[in-house]
C-alpha cells in the first residue's frame, strides 16, 4: 500500500506541474495564444474518446502494473521531447495529445491497481483507504503547480519540465519496488468477472445504472475540467498580470476544496450529506460559487475563497455521484460507463473550449455556462426516484 500511495502522490504532483507548464508556456510564448490553448483542451480530450476502446485490448497483454510503469516511462520521453521543442507551438500540441492519451490510460491502471490492493479489506478499513488515497491525490495537485513558478525563476522555461520528469522517475522507482517485492503474487487485471462484465453493451449497463440526468451530468465532469484548466492561465494573464504563481495558487486553491471534500465527506456529519439533500445543498453552493467567480470577483484574494468553494463543491459532487453508482453496479461497469461518459465528454468540451478561445469577446460565459451545466442536471437527476438508497460510503476513485 505505502508503494501505492508514493506513487500517486508523485505522479499526481507532476501532473499538476506539467499541465500548467504546457499551458502558461503556450499562452504566453507564442502568439494566438488564447487560440492555442483551446487546441490543447482539444488535445487534452480527444484521447478519452480514442484511449476507452484501446485500455481492454492493452490489459490482454500486460498487468496494471507493468501498463502503468511503460506509461511513465512513456511520459518522460515525451516531457523530454517538450524541453528540445519548447519553441515550436504545434509540436508542443501534438505532444500534449500524447502525453493525455498516456494519462486517460493511467486514469485506469490506477484503478486496477487500487482495486488489487483492496480486493480483501471491508468495512471501514477500506473506506479509510479510499478517504485516504482520494486526499493524498487531490493535495498533490494542488501541489504540483505551485512548483512551476520556481522551476520558471530557476531553471527557464525548461524548469517544470525537468521537474516533473524528476518525479515521474520517483514514481517509476517506487512502482519497481512494488513490483519486486510482490512479483510472485497474483497478477493484476480487471478481476474475475471483467470478461462477462466487457461482453455487456453500455446500453444494458445503463438500463441497470443511473438516471438519465444523472448519466448526463458525468459527461461533463472531463469538460468542468478542461475549462478550469484553460480559464485559469487565461484570468492570470488577463486580471493578474501574467503572474504565474497567482495562477498556481488559484489552481491549489481548487485542489484545496476538493481534497477538503473528500476529508469532510469522511466525518460524521459529512456522511449525511449522502443524500438527496446533500447533493442539492452541494450543486447549489456550486452555482452561487460559479457566478460569483465568472461574472462578479476581480479581487484576488476573493477570487481564492470562491474558487475554493467551486472545488468543494465539485469534488464532494464527483464522490457523491460514484457512490451512486456504487449503489447499482459493479466496479467494472462503473469503469465502461465513466469511460463511455467520457468519450461524449469530448464534443462538448470542444464546443465551449472553441467559443472561448475564438470569441474573446463573451468573457467568461463559456466556462460558466459548462460549469452551470453540470450542477443543474445534478438537481435534475436528484428529482428523479432511486433505484436504491444512497449508502453512507466515500469512494476515493477518480471519475
Amino acid at each position: 500500500m505505502v508503494a501505492y500511495v508514493l506513487s500517486v502522490l508523485f505522479y499526481r504532483l507532476a501532473n499538476g506541474c506539467l499541465v500548467l507548464a504546457i499551458s502558461w508556456i503556450l499562452l504566453n510564448h507564442s502568439q494566438a495564444a488564447e487560440k492555442n490553448l483551446v487546441w490543447v483542451v482539444v488535445g487534452s480530450f480527444l484521447p478519452a474518446l480514442l484511449v476507452a476502446p484501446l485500455t481492454n485490448h492493452i490489459f490482454k497483454y500486460f498487468s496494471a502494473i507493468k501498463s502503468t510503469l511503460i506509461a511513465c516511462i512513456s511520459i518522460i520521453v515525451f516531457s523530454f521531447f517538450m524541453i528540445l521543442f519548447i519553441h515550436n507551438p504545434l509540436i508542443i500540441i501534438i505532444l500534449n495529445f500524447l502525453l493525455w492519451c498516456v494519462f486517460f490510460l493511467l486514469e485506469s491502471t490506477w484503478e486496477v491497481w487500487f482495486a488489487d490492493i483492496v480486493s480483501g479489506v471491508k468495512g471501514d478499513s477500506a473506506k479509510n483507504l479510499n478517504s485516504l488515497t482520494m486526499t493524498i491525490s487531490q493535495v498533490s495537485l494542488m501541489l504540483g503547480p505551485l512548483l512551476v513558478g520556481p522551476s520558471l525563476r530557476y531553471a527557464g522555461q525548461q524548469g517544470p519540465f525537468y521537474t516533473a520528469i524528476i518525479l515521474y522517475l520517483i514514481v517509476i522507482s517506487c512502482i519497481l519496488f512494488y513490483e519486486f517485492k510482490y512479483r510472485l503474487s497474483k497478477k493484476i487485471g480487471y478481476g474475475t468477472n471483467s470478461k462477462k462484465i466487457q461482453q455487456k453493451s453500455i446500453l444494458e449497463i445503463y438500463k441497470k445504472g443511473p438516471s438519465l440526468f444523472l448519466f448526463a451530468s458525468l459527461i461533463f465532469i472531463w469538460p468542468v475540467l478542461g475549462m478550469v484548466n484553460m480559464m485559469l492561465p487565461i484570468l492570470g494573464k488577463n486580471r493578474f498580470n501574467g503572474v504565474i504563481d497567482k495562477v498556481a495558487l488559484l489552481d491549489a486553491m481548487l485542489s484545496l476544496g476538493m481534497a477538503g471534500a473528500g476529508l469532510f465527506l469522511a466525518t460524521f456529519i459529512g456522511k449525511k450529506m449522502f443524500s438527496s439533500k446533500g447533493m442539492c445543498i452541494s450543486s447549489i453552493l456550486g452555482v452561487f460559487s460559479v457566478f460569483t467567480l465568472c461574472l462578479l470577483i476581480k479581487d484576488f484574494n476573493l477570487m481564492m475563497l470562491i474558487i475554493f468553494i467551486f472545488g468543494f463543491s465539485f469534488g464532494g459532487l464527483r464522490i457523491l455521484l460514484r457512490n451512486e453508482l456504487l449503489a447499482v453496479l459493479e466496479p467494472a461497469e462503473i469503469g465502461r460507463i465513466i469511460g463511455f461518459s467520457n468519450a461524449l465528454g469530448f464534443p462538448v468540451v470542444v464546443t465551449f473550449a472553441f467559443v472561448y478561445g475564438f470569441f474573446p469577446n463573451t468573457g467568461e460565459v463559456s466556462p460558466l455556462m459548462t460549469f452551470l451545466l453540470f450542477f443543474v442536471l445534478i438537481i435534475f437527476s436528484v428529482l428523479l426516484p432511486k433505484k436504491k438508497p444512497i449508502q453512507p460510503e466515500v469512494n476515493a476513485s477518480i471519475l
